[in-house]
């Protein structure tokens, strides 16, 4: 229905980790690149210290919050995000998605368009409404189709390059 604010507003003072989630849903839907990327980066914390991998669902946030502020033209927040989490996207197939994206200057090329075309293809209320129902279990929500949840679990890299 494309009312966002009225959305952000419903949702304003829900803490926990599905609400920050649904809140970058809605920034990114409402195209204030920026703010969504933030919501990314305050979702996943300290996580670019830890030691283990990436799992996908995490290196595609990772690529749609870097573009998010690369599109939200915030030079700061994209330094600071790639600086962040540089190790650990070096450490898995999105590596070099991660490198175009978060290039100071990347943001005009081809390789940076394919990659946030296939970035903003991965539908992330799914994967909120699968936690959602995970948590919930009780409600009788209808369950993702297992083609859906496929289709999320290929890594962006190789979305890209098809």
């Amino acid at each position: 229905m494309k009312r966002h604010d009225v959305a952000l507003e419903v949702i304003a003072n829900i803490p926990g980790k599905e609400a920050i989630r649904l809140r970058a849903d809605i920034l990114w839907a409402a195209q204030r690149w920026s703010q969504a990327a933030e919501q990314i980066e305050l979702l996943y914390g300290a996580r670019w210290q830890e030691w283990a991998p990436l799992a996908d669902t995490e290196r595609s946030d990772m690529l749609r919050a870097a573009i998010g502020f690369a599109i939200g033209e915030d030079s700061i927040g994209l330094t600071r995000f790639r600086e962040k989490y540089v190790g650990k996207m070096s450490e898995g197939p999105d590596s070099r998605a991660f490198e175009v994206v978060t290039t100071p200057a990347g943001s005009g090329g081809a390789e940076f368009r394919d990659v946030a075309k296939a970035v903003a293809s991965v539908d992330t209320l799914d994967g909120f409404l699968r936690a959602m129902r995970t948590r919930f279990p009780d409600t009788g929500a209808a369950s993702v189709t297992g083609k859906q949840s496929q289709a999320k679990a290929v890594p962006v890299a190789r979305q890209a390059s098809r």
